[in-house]
Protein backbone atom coordinates (compact mmCIF):
# COMPACT_ATOMS: atom_id res chain seq x y z
CA UNK A 1 0.00 0.00 0.00
CA UNK A 2 2.77 2.34 0.81
CA UNK A 3 4.12 2.03 -2.69
CA UNK A 4 0.78 2.76 -4.19
CA UNK A 5 0.23 5.62 -1.86
CA UNK A 6 3.61 7.08 -2.72
CA UNK A 7 2.81 6.81 -6.39
CA UNK A 8 -0.58 8.41 -5.88
CA UNK A 9 0.96 11.27 -3.93
CA UNK A 10 3.62 11.69 -6.57
CA UNK A 11 0.97 11.67 -9.28
CA UNK A 12 -0.98 14.34 -7.44
CA UNK A 13 2.07 16.52 -7.00
CA UNK A 14 2.89 16.07 -10.65
CA UNK A 15 -0.67 16.90 -11.63
CA UNK A 16 -0.60 20.04 -9.50
CA UNK A 17 2.78 21.00 -10.94
CA UNK A 18 1.47 20.43 -14.46
CA UNK A 19 -1.61 22.47 -13.63
CA UNK A 20 0.64 25.27 -12.27
CA UNK A 21 2.75 25.22 -15.41
CA UNK A 22 -0.36 25.27 -17.55
CA UNK A 23 -1.72 28.15 -15.48
CA UNK A 24 1.55 30.03 -15.84
CA UNK A 25 1.51 29.37 -19.58
CA UNK A 26 -2.07 30.61 -19.83
CA UNK A 27 -1.20 33.65 -17.73
CA UNK A 28 1.79 34.42 -19.91
CA UNK A 29 -0.27 34.05 -23.09
CA UNK A 30 -2.97 36.35 -21.72
CA UNK A 31 -0.68 38.99 -20.21
CA UNK A 32 1.89 39.28 -22.96
CA UNK A 33 -0.44 40.84 -25.57
CA UNK A 34 -1.89 43.14 -22.91
CA UNK A 35 1.58 44.20 -21.85
CA UNK A 36 2.60 44.85 -25.47
CA UNK A 37 -0.58 46.87 -26.05
CA UNK A 38 0.11 48.96 -22.93
CA UNK A 39 3.68 49.71 -24.04
CA UNK A 40 2.57 50.61 -27.58
CA UNK A 41 -0.19 52.82 -26.14
CA UNK A 42 2.26 54.62 -23.85
CA UNK A 43 4.72 55.20 -26.69
CA UNK A 44 1.91 56.46 -28.94
CA UNK A 45 0.77 58.83 -26.21
CA UNK A 46 4.29 60.24 -25.83
CA UNK A 47 4.60 60.66 -29.61
CA UNK A 48 1.21 62.39 -29.87
CA UNK A 49 2.06 64.69 -26.98
CA UNK A 50 5.42 65.72 -28.45
CA UNK A 51 4.26 66.01 -32.07
CA UNK A 52 0.72 67.35 -31.69
CA UNK A 53 0.00 68.79 -28.25
CA UNK A 54 3.28 70.67 -27.69
CA UNK A 55 3.27 72.33 -31.16
CA UNK A 56 -0.41 73.26 -30.82
CA UNK A 57 0.26 74.86 -27.44
CA UNK A 58 3.09 76.83 -29.05
CA UNK A 59 0.75 78.01 -31.81
CA UNK A 60 -1.87 79.02 -29.23
CA UNK A 61 0.79 81.08 -27.44
CA UNK A 62 1.82 82.64 -30.76
CA UNK A 63 -1.80 83.46 -31.59
CA UNK A 64 -2.33 85.07 -28.19
CA UNK A 65 0.80 87.19 -28.64
CA UNK A 66 -0.42 88.32 -32.07
CA UNK A 67 -3.81 89.14 -30.55
CA UNK A 68 -2.16 91.37 -27.94
CA UNK A 69 -0.33 93.33 -30.67
CA UNK A 70 3.09 91.65 -30.67
CA UNK A 71 3.31 91.45 -34.46
CA UNK A 72 7.03 90.63 -34.45
CA UNK A 73 6.31 87.14 -33.09
CA UNK A 74 6.87 84.42 -35.64
CA UNK A 75 6.39 80.66 -35.68
CA UNK A 76 9.40 80.17 -37.96
CA UNK A 77 11.92 80.23 -35.12
CA UNK A 78 10.12 77.40 -33.37
CA UNK A 79 10.39 74.99 -36.29
CA UNK A 80 6.63 74.70 -36.69
CA UNK A 81 6.51 76.31 -40.11
CA UNK A 82 8.99 73.77 -41.48
CA UNK A 83 6.53 70.95 -40.93
CA UNK A 84 4.63 69.70 -43.96
CA UNK A 85 1.45 68.86 -42.08
CA UNK A 86 -1.53 70.87 -40.86
CA UNK A 87 0.42 72.30 -37.92
CA UNK A 88 3.05 73.63 -40.33
CA UNK A 89 0.30 75.12 -42.53
CA UNK A 90 -1.24 76.87 -39.51
CA UNK A 91 2.19 78.18 -38.46
CA UNK A 92 2.88 79.58 -41.94
CA UNK A 93 -0.59 81.16 -42.06
CA UNK A 94 -0.03 82.83 -38.67
CA UNK A 95 3.36 84.14 -39.84
CA UNK A 96 1.77 85.57 -42.98
CA UNK A 97 -1.03 87.11 -40.92
CA UNK A 98 1.59 88.89 -38.79
CA UNK A 99 3.34 90.20 -41.93
CA UNK A 100 0.03 91.37 -43.41
CA UNK A 101 -1.02 93.10 -40.18
CA UNK A 102 2.34 94.90 -39.95
CA UNK A 103 1.94 96.10 -43.56
CA UNK A 104 -1.63 97.21 -42.91
CA UNK A 105 -0.63 99.14 -39.79
CA UNK A 106 2.20 100.83 -41.69
CA UNK A 107 -0.22 101.76 -44.47
CA UNK A 108 -2.71 103.21 -41.97
CA UNK A 109 0.05 105.17 -40.22
CA UNK A 110 1.21 106.58 -43.58
CA UNK A 111 -2.40 107.56 -44.35
CA UNK A 112 -2.72 109.28 -40.98
CA UNK A 113 0.49 111.22 -41.63
CA UNK A 114 -0.87 112.27 -45.05
CA UNK A 115 -4.15 113.43 -43.54
CA UNK A 116 -2.23 115.33 -40.86
CA UNK A 117 -0.16 117.13 -43.52
CA UNK A 118 -3.30 117.96 -45.50
CA UNK A 119 -5.04 119.32 -42.41
CA UNK A 120 -2.03 121.51 -41.66
CA UNK A 121 -2.01 122.81 -45.24
CA UNK A 122 -5.75 123.54 -45.10
CA UNK A 123 -5.31 125.31 -41.76
CA UNK A 124 -2.49 127.43 -43.18
CA UNK A 125 -4.57 128.19 -46.27
CA UNK A 126 -7.51 129.15 -44.04
CA UNK A 127 -5.30 131.52 -42.08
CA UNK A 128 -4.06 133.07 -45.30
CA UNK A 129 -7.59 133.43 -46.59
CA UNK A 130 -8.70 135.02 -43.33
CA UNK A 131 -5.80 137.46 -43.50
CA UNK A 132 -6.59 138.38 -47.13
CA UNK A 133 -10.29 138.75 -46.34
CA UNK A 134 -9.52 141.06 -43.42
CA UNK A 135 -7.19 143.07 -45.61
CA UNK A 136 -9.84 143.38 -48.31
CA UNK A 137 -12.49 144.35 -45.76
CA UNK A 138 -10.18 147.07 -44.45
CA UNK A 139 -9.55 148.32 -47.98
CA UNK A 140 -13.28 148.40 -48.71
CA UNK A 141 -13.90 150.32 -45.48
CA UNK A 142 -11.23 152.83 -46.45
CA UNK A 143 -12.71 153.15 -49.92
CA UNK A 144 -16.20 153.63 -48.48
CA UNK A 145 -14.88 156.34 -46.17
CA UNK A 146 -13.19 158.06 -49.12
CA UNK A 147 -16.39 157.87 -51.13
CA UNK A 148 -18.39 159.31 -48.27
CA UNK A 149 -16.03 162.28 -48.21
CA UNK A 150 -16.59 162.93 -51.95
CA UNK A 151 -19.57 164.70 -53.43
CA UNK A 152 -22.80 162.94 -54.46
CA UNK A 153 -21.95 162.32 -58.15
CA UNK A 154 -18.68 160.67 -57.30
CA UNK A 155 -20.41 158.64 -54.61
CA UNK A 156 -22.72 157.03 -57.14
CA UNK A 157 -19.91 156.15 -59.57
CA UNK A 158 -17.62 154.90 -56.80
CA UNK A 159 -20.44 152.92 -55.21
CA UNK A 160 -21.07 151.16 -58.51
CA UNK A 161 -17.34 150.44 -58.85
CA UNK A 162 -17.23 149.08 -55.28
CA UNK A 163 -20.22 146.87 -55.93
CA UNK A 164 -18.41 145.53 -58.99
CA UNK A 165 -15.28 144.98 -56.87
CA UNK A 166 -17.24 143.04 -54.23
CA UNK A 167 -18.75 140.85 -56.94
CA UNK A 168 -15.26 140.33 -58.39
CA UNK A 169 -13.97 139.30 -54.95
CA UNK A 170 -16.82 136.86 -54.52
CA UNK A 171 -16.23 135.35 -57.95
CA UNK A 172 -12.42 135.38 -57.66
CA UNK A 173 -11.45 135.05 -53.98
CA UNK A 174 -7.77 134.81 -54.91
CA UNK A 175 -7.83 138.39 -56.15
CA UNK A 176 -6.03 140.77 -53.83
CA UNK A 177 -7.41 143.98 -52.43
CA UNK A 178 -4.81 145.90 -54.44
CA UNK A 179 -6.24 144.52 -57.68
CA UNK A 180 -9.78 145.41 -56.61
CA UNK A 181 -8.81 148.87 -55.43
CA UNK A 182 -6.93 149.59 -58.61
CA UNK A 183 -10.00 148.55 -60.57
CA UNK A 184 -12.23 150.85 -58.49
CA UNK A 185 -9.86 153.81 -58.69
CA UNK A 186 -9.60 153.51 -62.48
CA UNK A 187 -13.41 153.56 -62.73
CA UNK A 188 -13.75 156.63 -60.50
CA UNK A 189 -14.23 159.97 -62.39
Amino acid sequence: IAGRLGIAVAAMVLAQFAAGVAFTQQLREALLPSLVAAVVGALTSVWLYRNIVVPLRGLVTLTNRLATGDLATRATGRGHSMRRDEIGAIARALDQMGVNLRALITEVQDGIRGVHRTVEEVAQGGMGLASRSQSQADSLTDAAAAVAADDGATVTATGAALAGAVVALLLHPAATSTTVLSATSSESP
